[in-house]
C-alpha cells in the first residue's frame, strides 16, 4: 500500500528525546509518509541527547484536518503539555476528526489529560501510570500499545516498533 499522500504531524517541546523523534521519523518516511514537526512555538528545539530541530509550523498554525496522524514525542520537556490547552486541543480535535493519535514516553500524559482514553490501554514511561489511571486509562506498562486509533509506546527502545505500528495502522485506515 502506498503511503505517498498520507502526511503525519510530530509535536515536540524543547527537550525531546531524541531517539524518539529520529528513529520514528526514519520509520514513518522510509514508507512514503511526508511528516512535519510542530511545537508551541516556531522556535528551534533542543533534543536531550542534542540534536536541534526547526519545528515547520507552531500550534496555533496546525491544521487537523490537513494530517493523518498526530504523534506526541516524548522526552523531559514534553511534560510541559500534559496541561497546555493548545497541546490537549490538537489531541482531541484529532481524536474526534478520526485521525490516529499517538505518543511515546513522557508524552503519554499529554494524551492521558485531554479527555480521550476513558476505557483506553496505553503505556508511556513508568511515571505516567498514575495520570493515566487518574483520567480512566489502562495503563499497561507494555513496551508498545494499540487500542483503535491510540498509539503509545514506553519509550526511546520502542521508538523504531512504534513507528511501524504507526504505518501499520496507517495502510489500514487507508485500505479501508
Amino acid at each position: 500500500m502506498d503511503l505517498k499522500h498520507t502526511r503525519l504531524l510530530f509535536i515536540i517541546s524543547n527537550n525531546f528525546r531524541d531517539e524518539e523523534l529520529f528513529e520514528t521519523k526514519k520509520v514513518l518516511e522510509s514508507n512514503n509518509i511526508k511528516t512535519f514537526i510542530a511545537s508551541k512555538e516556531l522556535k528551534t528545539c533542543k533534543g536531550m541527547l542534542g540534536k536541534i530541530v526547526n519545528p515547520d509550523l507552531s500550534f496555533d498554525k496546525v491544521i487537523i484536518s490537513d494530517f493523518d496522524a498526530v504523534v506526541f514525542i516524548g522526552g523531559i520537556g514534553s511534560m510541559v503539555y500534559w496541561n497546555d490547552d493548545k497541546a490537549l486541543n490538537i489531541v482531541k480535535e484529532s481524536y474526534l476528526k478520526g485521525k490516529l493519535v499517538c505518543s511515546i514516553c513522557l508524552a503519554s500524559g499529554i494524551l492521558a489529560n485531554s479527555g480521550i482514553i476513558k476505557g483506553y490501554r496505553l503505556t508511556g514511561w513508568d511515571v505516567t501510570k498514575e495520570i493515566i489511571e487518574k483520567n480512566k486509562g489502562i495503563y499497561t506498562g507494555n513496551g508498545v500499545e494499540v487500542d483503535g486509533r491510540i498509539i503509545t509506546a514506553k519509550g526511546p527502545a520502542y521508538a523504531k516498533e512504534f513507528g511501524n505500528l504507526i504505518v501499520k495502522s496507517l495502510i489500514s485506515k487507508v485500505s479501508i
